[in-house]
């Protein structure tokens, strides 16, 4: 049995995205080899909310990590040389998964970017196998499921979902209620809440007395939410990747500057409507924009068709099939 783990953090202030995809990408290692799944982590506690199953959970900080893993897998969004290689010294095989430290040298034996923005590989060694791309964007098994369904595009749209990420750090979901209770249209409205969100108490007071709001909390089925839904009204990065997979039309407002440059490209391929950064959104544009797109069906059969020819479910299981091969070729 091979041991595997992931040093991975998640919270209010970072978000969730880096542990939600190291725990999809856990979930289909699991499928793929016989092995024991550990994560260390310095909020383990977020690991206990996402609901990690029958994973270990560990604390740990980048120097310091107690065990010695087959396969160590490196999720974290600030890292230098030096930490890498120390995870190196840790494991015997190792892998990263990075999206924007494009002017470092990795010591990784894989180096993942699951991401549109490709970065030049002349910076890693030769024996650094770099995964880059569209058929590398990691999401969970539930939007399997979805991939050989027919997207219908009504004419009239009975429902929007509302999802700015696991922490949404800049209360967008907040921000957003007013706009929506402006709008001339009432579709149904689903509010999705991450495990770290910080405004709970508010978000249920405003919507209590409206029946059209459904709030779920830390969702385990988001991909038939999404599914169902009309219009999706969301951040950028993984939340994106799972509207476009699943041929959602969607409205995008980014929380960092990261999602703000893979946005203007999935604008620019007719696959999303982009608003631009949490810091320069305009409430009435964003009100006129979701009426606009409501109101419009050849619109949103545009996006929906575009957006699905650009990102599918399977980057998961790829790198869970590339890690084990890897690893078997040295070590088996």
């Amino acid at each position: 049995m091979l041991n595997i783990a992931f040093r991975v953090d998640g919270g209010k202030e970072i978000g969730l995205g880096h542990a939600v995809r190291c725990l999809n990408l856990a979930r289909k290692l699991k499928e793929t080899t016989d092995c024991a799944i550990t994560f260390i982590s310095a909020t383990p506690s977020v690991f206990s909310e996402l609901n990690t199953g029958d994973y270990g959970i560990e604390p740990g900080i980048s120097d310091n990590i107690h065990i010695t893993p087959d396969i160590l897998i490196v999720d974290l969004p600030a890292i230098n040389e030096e930490d890498l290689l120390y995870f190196k010294s840790r494991a015997k095989f190792l892998v990263n998964i990075d999206d924007h430290n494009g002017n470092i040298r990795f010591s990784s034996d894989i180096l993942i970017k699951p991401n549109f923005n490709k970065s030049v590989n002349h910076l890693y060694p030769g024996t650094t196998r770099y995964l880059a791309g569209k058929d590398y964007i990691i999401l969970g098994k539930q939007f399997e499921a979805f991939d050989r369904e027919q997207r219908a595009i009504p004419a009239g749209p009975k429902g929007i979902l509302v999802c700015f990420g696991g922490s949404d750090p800049e209360n967008l979901t907040q921000r957003l209620i007013p706009i929506l209770e402006q709008a001339d249209s009432k579709p149904r409205i689903d509010l999705v809440i991450g495990a770290s969100f910080g405004a709970m108490s508010e978000i249920a007071r405003l919507v209590s007395r409206q029946k059209r709001y459904s709030l779920h909390k830390n969702a385990s089925n988001m991909a038939p939410l999404m599914w169902g839904a009309d219009l999706a009204v969301i951040s950028g990065g993984t939340l994106m990747y799972e509207a476009c997979t699943l041929g959602t039309p969607a409205i995008i407002i980014s929380q960092n500057q990261e999602q703000d440059d893979e946005a203007r490209l999935f604008d620019r391929k007719g696959a999303v409507v982009y608003l631009g950064l949490h810091n320069k959104i305009d409430n009435p544009k964003t009100g006129r924009t979701i009426e606009a797109i409501l109101g419009d069906a050849p619109l949103r059969r545009r996006l929906s068709q575009t957006a699905r020819k650009l990102v599918d479910s399977g980057g998961a299981a790829r790198i869970a099939r590339i890690i084990i091969v890897e690893y078997n070729r040295e070590y088996a």
